[in-house]
């Protein structure tokens, strides 16, 4: 059997909001009993455990209950998702110019985090930089670090107009001291 894009991306939606209203129904006797019971403890840091807790359930559920090809396009899809909301514009404004894009990159996470090497880049992070989860990253699937092999995918693609390679070397979230991508084009054979 097979579904087209549109078709998995329904199916993958409709799994997912099933799985945030258990989640949530299950979750929220507990946050809404700690809500009440810990009043020493800030609403917002309250509100930031429930979520890191919430993406935690949802990378166990998605590795329970998907196939690998499905968990990597579903969270490769939401990294280009976020790049389209927060890097594109810049992205855009290197069309065809790599050299310029690494400089960006290299003032968003320092210089020596960009390494070129031929038809590659690597691109490393001392620290997460997912806004979801880098105050408290927790351990968790290395499903989730395809969100920013998707976000180096789009924001690569559009600065140099062809499809490009993201291999993920290291992660923190899987107890590696930083995440550490290769970036390539020309290449047919990286494996992920």
């Amino acid at each position: 059997m097979t579904i087209d894009r549109k078709e998995f991306f329904s199916r993958i939606w409709k799994w997912m909001i099933g799985m945030w209203a258990l989640i949530s129904f299950n979750g929220s006797r507990l946050v809404f009993s700690t809500l009440k019971n810990d009043s020493q403890e800030d609403p917002m840091a309250q509100k930031t455990k429930f979520i890191h807790s919430w993406i935690l359930n949802l990378m166990e559920k998605m590795d329970e209950n998907l196939d690998e090809k499905a968990k990597i396009n579903l969270l490769e899809g939401c990294g280009r998702a976020c790049a389209e909301s927060h890097a594109k514009a810049d992205a855009l404004k290197h069309k065809g110019n790599l050299d310029g894009w690494l400089r960006v990159l290299k003032k968003w996470v320092g210089p020596e985090n960009i390494q070129m090497e031929n038809n590659a880049v690597r691109v490393i992070y001392s620290k997460c930089l997912c806004p979801i989860v880098q105050d408290h990253p927790p351990l968790m699937s290395k499903t989730y670090c395809n969100c920013s092999r998707g976000w180096l995918m789009e924001t690569f693609e559009t600065v140099m107009e062809k499809p490009v390679e993201v291999k993920m070397e290291d992660s923190i979230m899987q107890g590696g001291k930083h995440c550490r991508f290769l970036v390539s084009w020309g290449q047919t054979d990286l494996s992920y």
